[in-house]
């Protein structure tokens, strides 16, 4: 294997071990997590530094840029693309030919992504060299904020994700003392914070003049050069960051009151009070015991946001009590009366009528689209969609709405068949598309057993909540994180089997199997027919690809 940051000359893409340059990225993030906790920012400076140049940084963020995000095939202003290995290997010569100090970020290329009731949100599409450069920047920036920021921000962080802030709001709210929500929307987050306010919390980050640089780059909308003088470059890959860094202290500017206590030898935050906010990116919600403290915290929100450049929306900026229910990040959160508890009341979390709505529309976008489809291909155009949707809420009380959703799939293919087959009977229809599988009637199958995964087959997991501020980064958490990542699992059959012997981490580079990267079952014997659990691995289809590589050249 060709070691490339200890000094190896690299030559062939294909022959990288990537487990060495995860580790090598690992431990300098690790270090410069403990530098910020222990506030030596001399030395959080020098590493930071050393970050910027190490090679197995360059390699890793040249790997996610080109190989791993969903945008890699995307073009920004320049056109350029990057898909062959040669390309991937000339590109981390010129990063090394390359001075920070003289890059010049290119503007971004504006793009119009849809949203709800027919509005966009615009997106700025960085050229692949600059996400590159980006990628580098944010490794040597990204963890020395994760060892300050606060126990309640979820979003786009390493290690977090929506079902962290959902459960953390369920269960602030379980107790009965927090009954009244602020929904608080952001106007415009991303496009409106001040630059300058932004600039001066990063402090003195060795790379400032570079993001600096981003956020002054500007867009290209068709052939107009426009100035960006305020927001930050969404869509890039260190935007979600500075939004993060931009709005961290938020807890601070409520006057939320917070203690700690030990726990196995680690000091967790306690939050006696009845103010809580809870934060995924520009989405938050801000839980108050009564209505004055709610206005209250409504008016010192709004004064700490325009510090940033930043306004709370006064139509989507709403004071809700709990038993009126609210959304957040797809989930509707209620309380309802019930004879069944001593309390008198239960909490509900269950995804919320706007998210029903939109599947039900991508169900029935799809059906029209193979309406003179076989049974296969339909049925392998909807199970990703049903089942990546189920997944996402089975956290939740969705059982009932898994088994409306069921219905409604039975209802609109029903229709599909006998749209399909306008001259045959209701029993020629049913034999011909509906099937018994084990136990369940009315299955829609294809000619080859290939059938229709429904919701209600889903069990109801609980997520568990991240603890506190614990980080991916903490050096001193690595036990941690190894049970929680293999304890979430996301994936059904074959793959969670595997995932859960793997404890979650791709056993040829090492890294996290819950990333952006497809992940693919490799049969270590070549016979894809031997599926015993010995003879397989689940690895990140890049990786699958490296490995077929090696075998075919040492065949």
């Amino acid at each position: 294997m060709v070691k490339v940051m200890h000094g190896a000359k690299l030559q062939d893409w294909q022959l990288i071990d990537w487990q060495a340059v995860h580790e090598d990225v690992s431990n300098l993030r690790q270090r410069i997590f403990v530098a910020s906790k222990e506030n030596d920012l001399k030395q959080v400076a020098n590493l930071q530094k050393l970050m910027l140049r190490l090679r197995a940084n360059w390699l890793q963020s040249i790997r996610r840029v080109t190989q791993i995000n969903k945008g890699r095939r995307t073009p920004g202003v320049d056109r350029e693309v990057i898909t062959t290995p040669e390309e991937r290997v000339d590109l981390f010569y010129w990063l090394g030919r390359l001075t920070l100090n003289e890059w010049i970020p290119p503007p971004t290329r504006r793009v119009n992504i849809p949203k709800g009731k027919g509005k966009t949100r615009p997106l700025g599409i960085p050229t692949i060299r600059d996400r590159i450069i980006q990628a580098i920047v944010k490794n040597a920036l990204e963890p020395f904020w994760e060892a300050r920021f606060e126990a309640t921000s979820y979003g786009f962080r390493p290690g977090r994700s929506t079902h962290d802030a959902i459960d953390d709001v369920h269960k602030s709210l379980c107790g009965g003392k927090r009954q009244w929500i602020v929904e608080a929307d952001i106007k415009g987050a991303f496009d409106n914070i001040n630059h300058a306010k932004l600039m001066d919390i990063i402090g003195l980050f060795p790379a400032r003049f570079l993001i600096r640089k981003w956020l002054k780059a500007g867009v290209m909308i068709g052939l107009d050069l426009t100035p960006t003088t305020t927001g930050t470059p969404q869509g890039g890959i260190i935007s979600p960051l500075l939004a993060n860094i931009a709005l961290h202290g938020m807890e601070e500017a409520l006057g939320i009151q917070k203690v700690y206590r030990m726990v196995n030898g680690r000091r967790q935050s306690i939050y006696p009070g009845t103010t809580k906010v809870v934060r995924y990116a520009d989405d938050l919600v801000i839980l108050t015991g009564d209505m004055e403290e709610a206005l209250a915290a409504k008016r010192r929100m709004a004064d700490w946001l325009s510090e940033r450049g930043l306004v709370l929306s006064p139509e989507k900026t709403q004071i809700v009590h709990v038993q009126d229910g609210f959304d957040f990040l797809g989930f509707t959160i209620r309380r309802l009366k019930t004879t069944t508890k001593k309390s008198g009341y239960i909490l509900l979390t269950k995804p919320s009528n706007k998210a029903v709505k939109r599947l039900k529309e991508r169900i029935r976008t799809t059906l029209r689209q193979y309406r003179q489809s076989k049974p296969d291909t339909v049925i392998r155009a909807l199970n990703p969609l049903i089942t990546g949707w189920g997944m996402y809420y089975r956290g939740g009380g969705s059982s009932r709405t898994f088994q409306g959703i069921d219905h409604y799939l039975w209802t609109v293919l029903w229709k599909w068949a006998r749209r399909r087959h306008p001259r045959k009977g209701n029993k020629w229809i049913a034999r011909k598309y509906f099937k018994t599988v084990k136990e369940r009637k009315w299955v829609f199958a294809g000619t080859d057993a290939y059938r229709l995964r429904y919701m209600s087959e889903l069990k109801i997991v609980r997520h568990v909540k991240v603890r506190d501020t614990y980080s991916p980064d903490d050096p001193d958490l690595t036990a941690y994180w190894i049970e929680r990542r293999s304890k979430t699992n996301p994936y059904l059959g074959w793959k969670a089997a595997l995932f859960k012997r793997q404890d979650g981490t791709c056993l040829k580079c090492g890294d996290w199997l819950m990333g952006n990267e497809a992940t693919h079952i490799h049969h270590k014997d070549g016979d894809r027919k031997n599926n015993l659990m010995s003879n397989m691995e689940l690895v990140h289809e890049t990786c699958h690809a490296q490995i077929t590589t090696e075998q075919r050249r040492s065949a």
